[in-house]
């Protein structure tokens, strides 16, 4: 997390230098940030449990990623989006922490507003839901892995 903060900060000064982008951060990004990093342990613990298995899931890995970078609300905004492509983005671990993100920093949506629409439920509960799938898969597939002793094998 450290690296990928540093990693985001050190883009912003570069992108900044060609536009100058002006962004207040605020405190109603805080909680869409967590439930985001929240949200992406359940994703990379999916990811990390079937890695147990398989050992080379680098086509898997690329796919989910190209697919969450297209579906997932980073490049456009779910309200542009196709309805069956705003509908599967609903569905992903990142695009709720997107899209909340960007109605608090460049809407100016209150929390409030959000937490009244729904919006606020579906993403604690979309976070929630990768937790909980991330860490079931992930001992599932660890399971699977020592009982047949490939486990500390690459």
């Amino acid at each position: 997390m450290v690296e990928a903060a540093l990693t985001a900060a050190l883009l912003y000064l570069l992108i900044n230098l060609v536009v100058p982008v002006t962004m207040s951060l605020q405190w109603a990004a805080v909680l869409p940030l967590v439930l985001l990093v929240v949200g992406s342990v359940g994703y990379s613990l999916i990811l990390g449990g079937l890695t147990l298995l398989f050992k080379r899931l680098e086509i898997l890995k690329d796919l989910f990623q190209t697919a969450v970078l297209i579906f997932g609300g980073v490049l456009v905004s779910l309200e542009r989006m196709p309805g069956w492509m705003a509908t599967i983005a609903r569905f992903l671990p990142l695009t709720p922490g997107v899209d909340f993100l960007r109605k608090t920093l460049l809407e100016g949506v209150s929390l409030g507003t959000l937490a009244a629409d729904g919006t606020l439920l579906w993403m604690v509960g979309n976070a929630a839901a990768y937790l909980v799938l991330g860490i079931v898969i992930f001992r599932w597939c660890e399971r699977i892995a020592k009982r047949r002793g490939t486990l500390g094998q690459y």
